[in-house]
């Protein structure tokens, strides 16, 4: 008998220490991700659908890089509008796109070809740790929409005075301009696709949609060791509380079969958002697939959007 209660008593302790070492390896996961290559995105979204190459291969894009106040290098690209295409009032459009984890810019260029057809000038970059830019970890959205406030700053830069700016994203993506969008109030409408309310809610999810691990108790660890090895905490990443103070027209994209990024969290967002607003539910698409999937219908839901609030 004592012989058993030794056994069990060191089958828990290396069970404790297993569920530890889960944990841990999850933070690590979160905060360095496997990046796909641009490569990566060329065989992988097609089999949504839609031909991303083709889009690369009728797209001009001119390379940029900047050294962001977070100490690494950014790299991107900017896709010119049509020469021929004018607007009323005679001033240019421009939209920043940004992606989602373990993504790249090539990712957005499905969404850049909607917003190109509608007369704007695209930029695109590669988040830190992610694509061809420096930096050597992943915040999920906390420093990267600090860079992001940068690189908007020195874009509008490039562009004529009075030039229409907004900002958009997917994931992770629409998480850094969600924090972002109150520190750039030039900017004339913000859109989100499939992000998360607050990233203590979404680990539980991602720990779910990746490994396939219950809440309890793993999140809980997740979350002690994130908040241990970075300098700001698990609850410092909530986009909500910043859509809270967004102004200018917004739109809220997310799939209906979304179960990365839980589609109840577009619905918690939408109802934040004070003033002008509009909600576009795709109900056959998993995480940021609407675009890939329902191309012609997201275009036509950006386009009623811009128009409905004046942006074209």
């Amino acid at each position: 008998m004592q012989f058993f209660f030794i056994t069990l008593f060191i089958l828990i302790i290396l069970m404790v220490i297993l569920v530890f070492a889960i944990s841990s390896k999850c933070e690590d996961a979160l905060c360095h991700p496997k990046a796909h290559s641009k490569e990566h995105e060329f065989e992988v979204i097609p089999k949504f659908g839609y031909d991303l190459k083709k889009t690369y291969d009728s797209l001009d894009l001119e390379d940029f890089e900047l050294t962001v106040p977070n100490g690494y290098e950014i790299r991107g690209s900017v896709i010119r509008a049509e020469k021929d295409h004018s607007f009323t009032d005679g001033k240019e459009r421009a939209v920043i796109l940004v992606h989602g984890v373990t993504a790249n810019s090539y990712t957005m260029l499905a969404q850049a070809e909607v917003w190109h057809r509608l007369g704007f000038n695209v930029i695109i970059y590669d988040q830190p740790a992610h694509g061809e830019s420096g930096g050597d970890r992943c915040t999920m959205g906390y420093e990267e929409s600090e860079d992001l406030v940068f690189i908007a700053e020195e874009m509008r830069k490039r562009f004529p005075e009075g030039t229409v700016f907004g900002i958009g994203g997917e994931s992770m993506g629409a998480a850094t301009v969600m924090m972002a969008a109150p520190k750039l109030p030039w900017m004339s409408f913000v859109y989100e696709d499939g992000g998360y309310a607050t990233m203590r809610d979404e680990v539980p999810a991602c720990l779910k949609y990746k490994a396939k691990l219950p809440s309890f108790p793993f999140s809980d660890l997740t979350i002690m060791y994130f908040d241990k090895r970075n300098e700001h905490k698990i609850d410092d990443i909530r986009p909500i509380d910043h859509v809270r103070k967004i102004t200018v027209p917004m739109l809220f994209v997310h799939g209906g079969q979304d179960s990365f990024v839980p589609t109840e969290n577009v619905y918690k967002l939408y109802e934040a958002k004070e003033g002008p607003k509009e909600l576009k539910v795709f109900e056959n698409c998993p995480h940021v697939k609407a675009c890939f999937m329902e191309h012609e219908e997201y275009y036509e839901t950006i386009k009623e959007f811009c128009q409905k609030y004046g942006i074209i």
